[in-house]
């Protein structure tokens, strides 16, 4: 049996330096909250909108994010090792320096996202979209690129060695953001049940 916590109980815990690992918050709206350094390894926050959120320094190793609305939330120095982040929102999110070995972002939106110094050792990226999205410096050795445009990501400086490019796309034409962003949402749809076919 699983515990749904109110936004207010999961900010008093946050501001009590409670420990959340292993919460289930899974669908729940806590936007543009200050978790920074907070514990949430091992909980489930799949399909949570944590947008605009504050988590930078936060744990959320072994975390399920999956479906996971993290648009322009700040994971600078985050702990998202093994972390389950497949179809995420990461649109805009602030990823530089994080920890993010082992992770899945399978079909998550990168869409102009910061990974810069970020570690990707390892990570699934396989049809992640891409939209000026920073790579620079880091470090992708290992990392699954199949079925990923990498022509719309900066990878200055960044360790590809070893990396699976194999299927990775590189289209000649320029996406815009909105494309990018219907791509994504395509995808999503297409995984929809739909209703009334029986």
């Amino acid at each position: 049996m699983t515990t749904q916590y109110t936004r207010k109980q999961i900010l008093t815990f946050v501001m009590q330096k409670k420990n959340l690992e292993g919460v289930d918050l899974s669908g729940g709206n806590i936007a543009g909250c200050q978790f920074t350094g907070a514990n949430f390894s091992g909980a489930n926050l799949s399909e949570a909108n944590l947008s605009q959120s504050d988590l930078q320094g936060a744990n959320l190793s072994g975390a399920d994010l999956s479906k996971a609305n993290l648009g322009s939330a700040n994971l600078k120095g985050a702990n998202l090792e093994e972390a389950n982040l497949s179809e995420a929102n990461l649109l805009k999110a602030n990823l530089t320096q994080a920890n993010l070995k082992d992770a899945t972002l399978q079909e998550a939106n990168l869409a102009q996202a910061d990974l810069s110094e970020a570690d990707l050792t390892e990570t699934n990226l396989q049809k992640t979209v891409l939209y000026e999205t920073n790579f620079k410096g880091a470090n992708l050795k290992k990392a699954n690129f199949r079925e990923v445009n990498i022509s719309e990501g900066n990878f200055d400086g960044a360790n590809l060695a070893e990396a699976n490019k194999e299927g990775a796309l590189q289209k000649t034409e320029k996406m815009s953001l909105s494309d990018a962003l219907r791509e994504w949402a395509e995808e999503r749809l297409k995984k929809q049940p739909q209703k009334g076919n029986h």
